[in-house]
């Protein structure tokens, strides 16, 4: 993903990532009121240092919704788990 891809969307409260997405580049939420993040990867993706930089209280405030399958793998991964509300969502129909 193209380096702060979503950066500055301010108005941007829902992305869906795509069950290919591997990889999050810094930045690319920053300045975003994500108030939803779907992710239909069932291997996390890997997230840059800086990847939520930019991004307040995006963990406290976002809900992570992840496939049923991947909410252990979400809970346990260094950086995923930092979201404080994570949500299974069906694989198929997020």
């Amino acid at each position: 993903m193209p380096l702060g891809i979503f950066q500055q969307c301010q108005n941007l409260t829902t992305v869906t990532l795509g069950s290919d997405c591997e990889a999050l580049s810094d930045y690319c939420f920053d300045g975003c009121p994500l108030q939803h993040l779907y992710v239909k990867a069932v291997i996390p993706p890997v997230c840059q240092s800086n990847t939520f930089s930019g991004t307040e209280n995006i963990f406290a405030d976002c809900m992570l919704h992840v496939p049923v399958e991947s909410l252990p793998i979400y809970r346990n991964h260094p950086t995923w788990k930092q979201f404080q509300h994570i949500k299974m969502s069906e694989a198929t129909g997020i």
